[in-house]
């Protein structure tokens, strides 16, 4: 692939999975990306950002990938405030989520819950859009039953000055079932007026191809779900061809520093085992192994008992497979919490 024609890939925002800390220790170990996007922050109201709400993004954390800080909310004096206190860091951009399908969220008409309210989206960006020192981008999801909620949402969206909106082709209800809606996508497509970068379900070199052919007008992807079960496929789609069967070695490297980062950072086994096991149910379906280490890794209460599970599961050369198609049965039995694509 051309360097000309290489596609832009960022990393998506996983609610406890894609933390400063992994988006470091990846960039460490692997390539392929161009940026990535931070899990959401949100405030209860006001325009009070604690450091607490920021410490996931202040930028002595980051590695080398490119960050946009994320805010979570249908309040525009709270969105205001996160927008200035993320610029004060040194960012130019702030995204807003409006894909979260998480059933709280959505329940406060947070997230994908706002999609079938444009007249309030267009009210909270009247007066959001003069308030921002940054650019301003989207990220969302088809509605919440109805895929064509997300036209009229278009329509709204293309009254102000957006960056990019980023769409997640599932509804809200879907959560992450079923299959992506690429026709839906199609209309999309036909009434936006912004550049689009796409979510969902790429897997592997191929399921990117096939959707890069579908839709040549669109040049930025996100990887979410797919990228933690392999944390080499941005370079393979990159290289235009998959050579994920070569890194088991470096995905131990990229494992073991995680692991080791977390170690120090968080206090007591139930939060550093919480970070691990989360990351083992998606990375876990890409080996053959799967019901081995998964149960073993699950069955872990000490940190030391999980870290012997997982070093004798590397010390077997176990088989990798990559991860499974979008549909099946072997895709994750957890979904993150709550703002995965």
């Amino acid at each position: 692939m051309s360097a000309s024609l290489s596609p832009l890939l960022r990393l998506a925002p996983l609610q406890g999975i894609t933390t400063a800390t992994f988006r470091r220790a990846l960039a460490s170990h692997f390539g392929g990306l161009d940026g990535a996007v931070a899990p959401f922050i949100s405030l209860g109201g006001g325009n009070k950002v604690s450091p607490k709400k920021l410490k996931d993004i202040v930028p002595e954390r980051e590695g080398s990938l490119p960050l946009v800080p994320q805010y979570l909310g249908r309040a525009a004096e709270s969105f205001a405030a996160v927008a200035r206190a993320v610029h004060a860091l040194g960012y130019n951009e702030i995204n807003w989520n409006l894909g979260c399908p998480q059933s709280a969220i959505v329940k406060k008409r947070r997230g994908a819950g706002l999609v079938a309210h444009p007249d309030e989206i267009r009210a909270i960006l009247d007066e959001t859009v003069p308030a921002l020192p940054g650019r301003l981008s989207v990220k969302m999801r088809l509605g919440l039953d109805d895929p064509d909620e997300s036209l009229e949402v278009l329509r709204v969206l293309n009254d102000y000055p957006i960056h990019l909106v980023t769409i997640h082709p599932r509804t809200a209800r879907q959560m992450y079932a079923g299959t992506v809606d690429l026709d839906a996508l199609e209309r999309c497509l036909a009434v936006t007026r912004h550049p689009v970068e796409y979510s969902g379900d790429i897997v592997d070199p191929r399921t990117f191809t096939e959707l890069r052919e579908r839709f040549p007008s669109i040049s930025r992807w996100m990887l979410g779900r797919g990228l933690v079960a392999d944390p080499a496929l941005a370079e393979a789609i990159k290289a235009g061809e998959d050579r994920r069967v070569t890194f088991i070695p470096r995905l131990r490297a990229f494992h073991d520093e995680l692991l080791g980062a977390y170690k120090e950072e968080l206090f007591g086994p139930v939060p550093i085992l919480g970070r691990m096991k989360e990351i083992w149910s998606y990375l876990a379906c890409s080996f053959k192994e799967k019901k081995r280490v998964l149960r073993k890794v699950r069955r872990a209460q000490r940190v030391e008992q999980y870290e012997e599970a997982v070093n004798a599961f590397f010390d077997r050369s176990p088989t990798w497979i990559g991860p499974p198609l979008p549909g099946s049965d072997e895709e994750p039995e957890t979904i993150p919490y709550p703002g995965s694509p």
